[in-house]
């Protein structure tokens, strides 16, 4: 087991230290962010396999909070001191600091209102009363994200006498598995601009985006697509046709039901029949289509009910960017 521990040493003077650890398969992670002294933790979680929706923008009237899942363990920790003078954005900016020294990068963060108040509240990962208190006009949020795919959520906020921090360290699931597999996965992770409307879909794959053809129908666990039309697969057929100079990468997904390995190998089957169909019916050339799958690594939603499942279970398409 490896053993991986950033101790950031320049806010000892006036800071304490907390100490968050994430535990996988592969490695035990720790991080030591600073917090004010006098904070006393009233509060912890650890999860070992759970997925997480993690904010990563602020609301907006047209698309709500943008959120991406982040599947892999999770440690939370919550702590309340008395209000003293510092101010939310004086707390967290030093545990900015020291995140960005361990290799993360800042996704976003923003102040009370400008989060988007109780619409950002209801879909951030906060905890419910009593473990913390968020006055809605008087919160700072952040989200800060590495190259691993690990991610940090943390709120501050100002209550009645009393101030509340919550740190979420989600460490990302690491699998052996093929290098095209895993960055096309941590590519489809990262992604915020998905369109499942066919008319959508120039503006989405121009963008970097990644278009979800939801039309499309295999029996239950079979890579066999139906015989029916779709209008996902012509609307793509058009895109090509009008853009020859584009290539595509069809990505097939699954649930996380079963292994990871077998889920992989049936994706990828299903997205080589949506390229055989793009090939066979609308004419496109092979050498323009690439076939993955990358099994349950890029959910679109917790795997927690029937419904979230079958979301999770897709083909998405995104440009060729080599």
């Amino acid at each position: 087991m490896q053993n991986i521990t950033h101790n950031i040493a320049k806010f000892l003077g006036t800071l304490g230290v907390i100490a968050l650890i994430a535990s996988s398969a592969q490695a035990q992670t720790s991080l030591s962010l600073p917090i004010p002294e006098g904070a006393v933790q009233t509060d912890t979680l650890s999860v070992a396999n759970t997925d997480s929706v993690i904010p990563v923008g602020i609301w907006a009237a047209s698309t709500g909070v943008p959120t991406r899942i982040v599947s892999g363990a999770l440690q939370r920790q919550i702590y309340k001191m008395p209000k003293s003078g510092l101010t939310e954005q004086q707390i967290i900016a030093p545990m900015i600091d020291a995140l960005k020294l361990s290799g993360f990068d800042l996704v976003f963060s923003c102040q009370g209102l400008q989060c988007g108040g109780f619409d950002f509240h209801t879909a951030a990962p906060v905890a419910a009363p009593p473990a913390i208190f968020v006055d809605l006009r008087s919160f700072v949020a952040m989200t800060l994200r590495d190259d691993q795919g690990d991610h940090i959520f943390c709120v501050v906020s100002h209550f009645a006498s009393d101030t509340y921090i919550q740190i979420d360290y989600m460490t990302a699931r690491q699998f052996d598995i093929s290098g095209a597999s895993r960055d096309i996965a941590l590519r489809l992770q990262s992604t915020l601009d998905r369109s499942d409307n066919p008319l959508d879909y120039p503006r989405t794959l121009e963008q970097g985006g990644a278009i979800i053809l939801s039309d499309l129908t295999f029996d239950s666990g079979s890579a066999k697509l139906g015989d029916q039309d779709y209008a996902s697969l012509t609307a793509l057929a058009d895109y090509l046709k009008t853009h020859q100079d584009s290539k595509i990468i069809l990505i097939g997904h699954s649930d996380a039901v079963g292994s990871l390995q077998g889920n992989i190998t049936l994706s990828q089957k299903r997205a080589a029949s949506v390229r055989s169909r793009l090939v066979g019916d609308h004419g496109i050339n092979p050498d323009r289509i690439v076939a993955q799958g990358v099994g349950y690594l890029a959910p679109i939603a917790p795997n927690t009910s029937d419904e979230n499942r079958d979301k999770n279970r897709r083909v998405e398409a995104i440009l060729d960017q080599d």
